[in-house]
């Protein structure tokens, strides 16, 4: 009767490991032996291995792993870390046996009621004696093998969870002394060096965050709602490095002899080389900067000489991805002096005595490569604090700059946020060389040099550029001329705010800063605390997985340990004793319990989650619920909220403003945790809300995430999509929630051959919000050329028969005004940004980058032509929004010809130029100045656009890529629309040709 009562209820996992380590039969000659074997203690690693092949039970178990847990300190003789025969086959025990057979069973009731040890101080042993090189590298092999085997066997997809969790586990603790371990691996240094190689190999070149991401890939095709481990997220995964390599290098000795002697600055450096080849630099610097002391000298030098033993191009890298990350969150109206004297003392640290560094941060000033010209005021700032001191250089910096700067071909091909930043140098410059040598620049300023420069600006057809030239001759001129024969172009730019913040860059004189400055900025920059919840909270919680079925609408997230505690209920103790009173009448039958009701799940009240979510009211709490991936009904709630919640606090305190860049981080970042059918509609309608809270802050930041950020191809797409979204709204043409379409607001107006809904948004596929919004653009432009070639074609004027319209008729037709508040920031904020960095990204990879893709370029394109669009032809900044489009769109001729997705965007945004710029609705005689300015790139066009037409025809020599011929209505359709948009684009320029024929003359002659 007593064995009967502690029979378990329900069958789980335990039941099975727990009968098959009873002794059977045919075991019983042996159980005196182990009974004995475990009162033994284990003193040798034979003994251990000997009970690990004989299959030992929990008690020997805990007493095996404990005894190899002891022998990690040991320096001559067997060490469980130290990889050696002996070592080598009780890892493989313990991965291959152990963690099968004991992993699933820690957290069960029979190890729970053990009294001769607690199951959580076996999984620590276990952990511990697993983590070593050894110990790591058998359970990546381990996962490795599983993962190809899961492809075919549903039940090794078990094994490669519970290998997970371990896996987490031992790279866990951000504290472990296994680094240093194997940095005093064994006295002979050949031997010190070949471990070491094996240790970078495992650990930062990025083997683990592969494997792990191909074992939850084949775990997520059993539907198994395990939370994303950060052991197979590259960027999570950086970042423990970066911490992991801040914790070895406080802990390593500091005297620089027994470093030197023992080669650790040398292995620390191909550590931290490796590390910054996986993929992710900012998150391994950014880590170990935030997590790295630098209140103490000794640690102080300690990183500065780690990064003097990295390769030339290692060097290079760490100086520039520190340099960026030391920017971020800094804009440039609320710079302060000593957040830069303490950036630029950090920088200091870094580089030191190198002069190929430092020389390095010359090429970088004066923009020698596509890549430095990103730079901010801050970064700009902080470089030029570091060599300040230093009259060549300074010198060398502004004249090359000023030579640059006048450069014709620079002056047009050049994106405009480019040569912002060169005039921002070019000031700074002056600045610190007028107060330290300003015979120099009184040379400079009478030079040959400096006036060419002036003049080419002057003479520049893009209006930014020469409002450029203007504020660097003007404030060039006040430092070096008198009162009364200062440079006065006397024009409305140059008292605008904008004009008086680059006049006062002269002025600013930064500093390098010392230890407490360096201090003070990094805990402005982050947080003590920050970092610590970033440093601890990250790796050591391990993935959640949920031990019973849930509902569809509880929350899967762990209630807290005050209430796991609590004593039982009264419910639970009636079952009890129920139970009770069944065993004691052994002659009463039981009925049958009746079958499970689906509908059941939900009234059962220990499922049931009674405490719902309440929206949230504040965007911290907006920010907290969004990030509990793990809840429901409190995630969905929030993302169901957000719009509409930003857009209220956008002009009601500070909220927003305050976390307007944590919130675009989050929305351009999030996944979709829980498979919701309208997810996308939701993220795309809170990056619109961001946007138009902020846009001058935001729009910079967007066209910098979509670039540079670490995002998937649907996110760029969503970023792309609510930039062209929020720039229309902000234009007060359509209202954007409008545009991108609520939920359950999709009404049929009639019976149709649609699918259903729900079936619509699998075989259907949802179309983009930016391309349908350009197709309504299209016809709009496309219907009065073709109502015009109709009228043509329809007879003589003298026979038609014209209506008038009354007076009443007229003024209802007419659209009425609206605040276009896009127009002043859409140039510096949404447009030049967007497009800028796209040719920087084709001077840097060419085709080769994700941004050229036809996945991602066709929407590019139609998202810069609604930004055009929105600005409208009275935006001040059309001129040079167009000049840099069209450049862009002739550079981008090779790739259209190749996917008819490419051709048809460009031509849609060729059209879009030409119907702004001459069309009925423009404000100006545009035609006339985009003949003047852009003759040649007109009929270049057009010929180019001739023989896509002809090729369309198949008479053309253009060699068009159109995918497959099949006899496709589809195929048929989408050259029909590339045809007419191509024909409207030769409509167009036929018209501006024929009317300023003569200006045009002269072009057409040297083409």
């Amino acid at each position: 009767m007593d064995d009967d009562l502690l029979k378990p209820v329900s069958t789980v996992t335990i039941r099975k490991k727990l009968e098959d380590s009873q002794p059977t039969p045919n075991t019983h000659a042996h159980a005196h032996e182990r009974d004995q074997r475990a009162e033994l203690k284990v003193s040798s690693p034979e003994i251990a291995l000997r009970i690990l092949k004989d299959g030992a039970r929990p008690e020997e178990l805990f007493t095996v792993l404990k005894y190899l847990k002891s022998t990690r300190e040991r320096k001559n003789d067997f060490n469980i870390r130290i990889p050696e025969p002996r070592t080598t086959q009780i890892v493989h025990l313990l991965v291959n046996d152990i963690i099968p057979s004991y992993w699933s069973t820690f957290e069960s009731e029979a190890l729970k009621r053990s009294k001769s040890f607690n199951q959580d101080s076996l999984k620590h042993a276990l952990i511990e004696c697993l983590r070593s090189l050894l110990g790591i590298g058998s359970v990546v092999s381990r996962l490795k093998l599983l993962v190809a085997e899961a492809r075919h066997e549903e039940l090794r997809r078990q094994a490669i969870s519970e290998l997970l969790d371990v896996l987490q586990e031992v790279l866990g603790s951000l504290y472990d002394d296994l680094m240093i371990a194997c940095l005093y691996y064994d006295k002979d240094q050949t031997k010190r060096t070949i471990f070491w190689k094996e240790v970078v190999d495992l650990r930062a070149s990025g083997k683990i965050v592969s494997i792990a991401a191909q074992a939850e890939d084949s775990i997520e095709a059993l539907k198994t709602p395990l939370s994303t481990s950060w052991i197979a997220s590259g960027s999570q995964y950086a970042g423990w490095l970066g911490r992991q390599l801040a914790d070895t290098l406080l802990r390593v000795p500091q005297d620089d002899t027994i470093r030197s002697n023992a080669g650790i600055e040398k292995m620390l450096a191909q550590f931290t080389g490796k590390s910054l080849s996986m993929g992710y630099p900012n998150d391994v610097i950014r880590e170990l900067l935030k997590s790295y002391e630098m209140t103490n000298l000794q640690p102080r030098t300690a990183i500065g000489t780690l990064v003097q033993k990295l390769r030339p191009h290692e060097q290079l890298q760490f100086i520039d991805t520190t340099v960026s990350i030391l920017a971020e969150n800094f804009s440039s109206n609320e710079t302060k002096q000593h957040d830069v004297s303490g950036a630029a003392g950090l920088l200091s640290l870094l580089i030191g005595t190198n002069e190929s560094l430092r020389d390095h941060l010359v090429e970088r000033l004066v923009q020698e490569g596509s890549r430095f010209y990103d730079d901010s005021t801050f970064s700009l700032r902080v470089m030029f604090a570091m060599i300040s001191d230093d009259e060549d250089r300074t010198q060398q910096v502004m004249e090359r700059s000023i030579r640059r700067f006048g450069d014709k071909l620079y002056i047009k091909h050049t994106p405009s946020f480019a040569q912002e930043s060169l005039a921002q140098v070019i000031l700074l410059s002056a600045g610190y060389v007028h107060r330290k040598y300003p015979m120099f620049l009184f040379t400079i300023a009478r030079s040959s040099i400096h006036t060419t420069s002036i003049s080419n600006r002057l003479n520049a057809t893009s209006s930014r550029a020469r409002f450029l030239g203007m504020v660097v001759g003007t404030a060039i001129s006040q430092l070096v001329d008198k009162a009364g024969t200062r440079l006065n172009f006397d024009v409305d730019e140059l008292d605008t705010d904008e004009a008086k913040w680059y006049q006062q860059l002269t002025s600013v004189q930064d500093k390098v800063g010392d230890a407490t400055d360096i201090e003070d900025f990094l805990e402005s920059k982050w947080p003590k605390s920050e970092a610590a919840l970033t440093g601890t909270e990250l790796v050591a919680k391990p993935a959640h997985k949920p031990t019973q079925k849930t509902s569809k609408n509880q929350s899967t997230t762990h209630a807290p340990k005050t209430a796991v505690q609590k004593p039982s209920t009264s419910k639970i103790q009636i079952v009890d004793d129920e139970d009770e009173n069944e065993a004691e009448d052994d002659d009463l039958i039981p009925y049958a319990k009746p079958d499970s009701d689906p509908s059941d799940d939900d009234e059962d009240p220990t499922v049931v989650s009674r405490n719902r979510p309440s929206a949230p009211v504040y965007i911290r709490d907006l920010i907290t619920a969004l990030r509990d991936s793990e809840s429901h009904d409190r995630h969905v709630l929030a993302l169901r909220t957000a719009p509409s919640l930003i857009r209220r606090k956008t002009h009601f305190g500070k909220e927003v403003s305050d976390h307007v860049v944590e919130l675009a981080n989050l929305f351009a970042g999030l996944g979709d945790h829980f498979e919701l059918e309208d997810f996308a509609t939701l993220r795309l309608q809170s990056l619109v809300a961001v946007l138009v809270a902020q846009p001058q802050e935001m729009g910079r930041w967007f066209a910098k995430a979509f670039f540079e950020g670490d995002y998937s191809i649907s996110q760029r797409g969503a970023i792309l999509s609510a930039t062209g979204l929020g720039a229309r709204e902000l234009a007060g043409l359509e209202n954007g929630e409008e545009l991108v379409g609520r939920v359950g607001e999709m009404k049929e107006a009639f019976p149709s051959k649609k699918l259903p809904e729900r079936f619509h948004r699998l075989y259907g596929g949802v179309e983009d919000p930016v391309e349908r919004e350009s197709k309504r653009l299209e016809r709009d432009m496309m219907e009065p050329m073709a109502l015009s070639a109709a009228d043509k074609l329809s007879g003589p004027n003298a026979l038609k028969v014209r209506t008038f319209s009354s007076r009443m008729d007229v003024e209802k037709k007419r659209k009425k005004p609206v605040s276009n508040e896009l127009g002043r920031i859409v140039a510096d904020s949404l447009f030049f940004p967007l497009a800028g960095r796209f040719q920087m990204t084709l001077q840097a990879y060419g085709g080769k980058s994700i941004q050229s893709s036809p996945h991602l370029l066709p929407l590019y394109l139609r998202t810069l032509a609604l930004i055009l669009h929105a600005a409208g032809p009275s935006s001040p900044s059309l001129p040079s929004m167009t000049s840099e489009f069209f450049d862009l769109l002739l550079c981008l001729r090779s790739y259209a010809v190749k996917d008819e997705n490419v051709l048809e965007a460009l031509l849609f945004s060729v059209l879009m130029i030409l119907d702004l710029n001459a069309g009925e609705d423009a404000v100006t005689d545009g035609g006339r100045r985009i003949c003047t300015e852009m003759g040649k790139e007109i009929l270049e066009m057009q010929v180019w656009v001739e023989g896509v037409f002809e090729a369309l025809n198949g008479k053309g020599a253009i060699g068009l890529e159109m995918g497959p011929k099949g006899d496709t209505g589809k195929n048929r359709k989408e050259e029909e629309r590339i045809g007419m948009l191509a024909a409207g684009v030769l409509t167009r320029i036929d018209e501006i040709v024929s009317k300023f024929q003569r200006l045009l003359l002269g072009d057409m002659v040297t083409l």
